[in-house]
Order: structure tokens, then C-alpha cells, then sequence
């Protein structure tokens, strides 16, 4: 069980004064033992098993030692935060960019019992993208489809400043050479199927 100044500077509550003990057993409680192990382990008694569960029961059940306790797996509970807090501090400062580099061109590299083509493809695709070979980006519009959605956007805003002044639009684009691959439903369609339904 931590002492009272780390419990205060923990809980900002201070431990009742207690015996080495009843600190002892304060202490296996919080570790998980019951109650009974709890006083046979820290009372080193040669009872009974009922005297010892009648002892440890009312000295669990004192308003100093019940205070303790929570104070106890309060301090415990805060001590196992900060300690993992730690541990993901620690590992997020030793991943850095050269040790992903490096991980990555072994799996591009790794041939052979364990290795996976598909991890190899993926490796070489990320250091690709890495060192700027290509990018993911991919521009769908056509001078058509760009016009279409100005103009939507300038319809949104003569809808936001007047509603009443709304023409309805076609149900879909009119398809010619420069916009058959692009989706059924621009953001001009978007608005004017909301403001239908309002």
C-alpha cells in the first residue's frame, strides 16, 4: 500500500493513522486476497478459521480502515494509469519515421517460409508513396461536370437568400462523351432533392 504522503498527493485525501498491520492487511485487500487471507497473512494468527473471519470482518467493516482502503485501490488505480500512460508515451517516441522505413523494406524484401506476397505488394506500394512515385489522388471532373456543380452551388445560395425562387432540376446528368463515368448524382441533385422535400 503506498504510505501517506504518495495516498494525499494521489487521492488529496490523507490515510487514517493506522498499525504496520492493519496497513498490511489494508494492503492485501487491495491486492485481491479476502478478507480472512488478508488477516491471517498480515496478523500472523494462530485462530480458528471462524475467529479469523470474525476478526478480519469487523476490522474490514471499521470506518478508518474502509476509508483507507478506497483511499489504497484509489492510489493503486491511479498509479496503474500513469504507469501505462507511460509505457504508450514511451513506445509512441521509439516508433519514428527511419524504424517504418526500415520495417517496411524488410517486408518488401522478405522471401521465403512466413513471407506473404500480397504484405511484399503492399510494402513496395507504401514505400512507393513514401518517396512520391505517385500519388492517390485522382481528379474526376470534367469542365461539364465542374460548370454543373458552380452552378449548384450559386442555385444553394439564391435558395438560402430566397426559397421561394427555386426551379426544379433533371433527375439525372445528361450524358455525353466527357461525363459518362461520372456519378449519377451531383451536388446540384443533392439540393434540389432536399428542397423538394422540404
Amino acid at each position: 500500500m503506498p504510505d501517506s504522503a504518495t495516498s494525499y498527493r494521489l487521492t488529496g485525501e490523507p490515510v487514517p493513522d493506522l498499525t504496520v498491520a492493519e496497513r498490511a492487511f489494508i494492503s492485501a485487500l487491495v491486492a485481491g486476497r479476502s478478507a480472512s487471507e488478508a488477516y491471517r497473512e498480515a496478523f500472523s494468527t494462530n485462530s480458528t478459521r471462524s475467529g479469523v473471519r470474525t476478526a478480519a470482518s469487523r476490522l474490514r467493516r471499521r470506518p478508518d480502515v474502509v476509508r483507507a482502503v478506497e483511499l489504497a485501490r484509489d492510489a493503486s488505480a491511479a498509479a496503474r494509469l500513469k504507469a501505462v500512460e507511460d509505457a504508450r508515451t514511451e513506445a509512441a517516441e521509439a516508433v519514428t519515421d527511419d524504424l517504418i522505413l526500415t520495417g517496411m523494406l524488410v517486408e518488401a524484401r522478405r522471401t521465403g517460409k512466413g513471407s506473404s506476397h500480397a504484405a511484399r505488394v503492399q510494402a513496395w506500394a507504401h514505400l512507393g508513396r513514401y518517396r512520391g512515385l505517385w500519388q492517390d489522388n485522382v481528379n474526376l471532373q470534367t469542365p461539364q461536370l465542374a460548370a454543373m456543380m458552380r452552378a449548384a452551388e450559386a442555385r444553394r445560395r439564391e435558395h438560402d437568400a430566397r426559397p421561394d425562387t427555386l426551379t426544379p432540376l433533371p433527375d439525372t446528368l445528361p450524358q455525353t462523351p466527357d461525363n459518362v463515368r461520372t456519378p449519377a448524382l451531383t451536388p446540384a441533385h443533392v439540393y434540389a432533392r432536399e428542397d423538394a422535400d422540404a
